[in-house]
């Protein structure tokens, strides 16, 4: 089920200190890069005051203050408490530096996180926010609607426990998945919880987060065309993106949903026309609806009236026709 319809809101409140601005700058993009969710900030801010939450270790016990607030407010859910604060709780609140970067379904309730941004700021280097947000914000999204969880084990996935807080730094470069909670995504989308959209929504919010430009190339998988397809891989890394065919992906379930989810989770999709091939065509289709920046090539002098509107750029399968094309295309992907 892929499903365009109202996007899924999520409140963001903040809870205690916060730098604001930054937060709502992060909450802008990520509704701008994606139209599966909707992040809201909420108006109020609740302030942690005295010392009834602080722990011996400095840091707080927000698990208690944020069911305290939300037996007096009615906050809409599913919701983010976001803080700057170290956050902490009772068990281990007499440990020096025993602080977390957040936690998944506060107690019983799947709809309430807390993240803080204590530990992301603290690291070595200069830490923006707004990638640690997004970070956050795409691995809430997959644990509200495909029900993934944090996993001891390291799998190279954004999912793995941080046992040391610099771990976070791998799990951001890497920005994957790994087979088991594809599987588990897999299900959920099965069982309905989780549509397609939603499920490339968070993966270009992890993107993003990561510094990643991706670019899935839509084209027959035919020998003569394996050298418009080195130019056309070589070009666009060149030029900083990492690019995606589709005989490159993991498909469990269908090829097509696998194929989807590529095509919405990307910033730009390259088509190669030649030969009219309808299997393309009705990705290049699926891709104008879903509103992706498109480049089309083609070795041929026409292509189909239906994307006749569409600026094509035509090569040559030749050393200086391949060697064009490459200066063409990292002209292009430099502009979108």
């Amino acid at each position: 089920m892929i499903h365009r319809g109202t996007p899924a809101k999520i409140t963001v409140v903040q809870l205690g200190d916060l730098n604001r601005p930054e937060t709502e700058n992060a909450i802008g993009l990520a509704n701008l890069i994606q139209r599966a969710f909707q992040f809201h900030m909420y108006e109020r801010k609740f302030p942690i005051r005295g010392a009834r939450y602080r722990l011996p270790n400095g840091g707080f016990d927000l698990d208690t203050a944020v069911a305290a607030i939300l037996k007096r407010e009615q906050v809409p859910m599913p919701v983010v408490f976001l803080t700057s604060i170290p956050y902490s709780d009772r068990s281990r609140g007499h440990e020096e530096g025993e602080y977390y970067f957040g936690e998944f379904a506060l107690g019983s309730n799947t709809s309430v996180n807390v993240v803080s941004t204590h530990l992301w700021s603290s690291l070595p280097g200069v830490r923006r926010l707004q990638p640690y947000l997004l970070l956050s914000f795409s691995t809430i999204a997959l644990s509200l609607w495909g029900e993934l969880e944090v996993h001891d084990e390291t799998r190279g996935c954004v999912f793995d426990y941080c046992d040391d807080p610099i771990d976070i730094d791998r799990v951001l470069a890497d920005a994957a998945l790994c087979s088991d909670c594809r599987g588990h995504l897999n299900a959920a989308l099965k069982a309905g919880q989780l549509n397609l959209s939603q499920w490339a929504a968070a993966l270009r919010l992890l993107n993003r987060a990561a510094g990643v430009k991706q670019a899935f190339v839509v084209m027959p998988f035919r020998r003569d065309l394996d050298s418009a397809y080195t130019t056309i891989r070589t070009a666009l890394e060149q030029s900083g993106w990492r690019v995606i065919r589709g005989d490159q992906i993991a498909h469990p379930r269908t090829i097509t949903h696998a194929i989807v989810t590529a095509i919405l989770s990307s910033d730009l999709v390259v088509a190669e026309l030649t030969g009219s091939n309808p299997n393309v065509f009705y990705e290049v289709g699926f891709a104008h609806a879903a509103g992706c920046d498109v480049i089309m090539l083609t070795q041929e002098d026409r292509i189909p009236f239906d994307v006749t509107v569409e600026r094509a750029v035509k090569y040559k399968r030749t050393k200086k026709g391949l060697a064009a094309l490459k200066r063409q295309l990292r002209d292009l992907a430099g502009l979108t």
